[in-house]
């Protein structure tokens, strides 16, 4: 989840001024380039109640600061982990780890945990048993992603993507 929403995560403030930045252009250009962190997520799911309007958006960076000065990254991580929805009726990862997968999160494969890191990014449209090429796709990005934060080899990526994923 870490390397496909938020990459800076351990080591932002609840904000990525980069990221903000970009936003604010793609909210005066009318085109959305994102820039939420994992913290403003967290604060849109637990406070905004999801809302994206100007004022709300400046509600959530005001409220990821507060939950990054009060609480630990992990902390953060497993309330947002909890708090997300994955598709298919499914709010937070335990609940779809089995849901999809008839598992516990810590007994997932590096596919099946690939592939589920990739739909909160649009849970509806990558709902792996709905649209299972497009949540394979985003897959790809995942594993690419944790390819490029050392946490897998190109080899282990390969062997992650190629493997099966025992969907229920």
């Amino acid at each position: 989840i870490v390397a496909a929403e938020d990459g800076t995560f351990y080591s932002n403030d609840g904000i990525d001024v980069a990221s903000l930045a970009r936003a604010l252009w793609g909210w005066l250009s009318g085109v959305d380039a994102g820039g939420s962190t994992i913290t403003q997520q967290l604060a849109k799911v637990l406070y905004t109640g999801g809302r994206t309007s100007l004022p709300d958006q400046v509600a959530q960076v005001a409220l990821a600061l507060k939950l990054d000065g009060h609480y630990t990254k992990p902390a953060i991580l497993s309330m947002y982990m909890s708090a997300i929805y994955f598709g298919n009726g499914y709010y937070g990862v335990l609940a779809a780890s089995e849901g999809y997968f008839g598992l516990s999160p810590g007994q997932l494969s590096w596919a099946q945990a690939s592939l589920l890191a990739g739909v909160p990014e649009a849970p509806s449209l990558l709902d792996p048993l709905q649209h299972l090429e497009l949540a394979r796709q985003r897959q790809s990005y995942v594993l690419a992603r944790l390819v490029a934060t050392g946490v897998l080899t190109r080899a282990q990526a390969a062997t992650a993507a190629a493997a099966p994923l025992d969907l229920r």
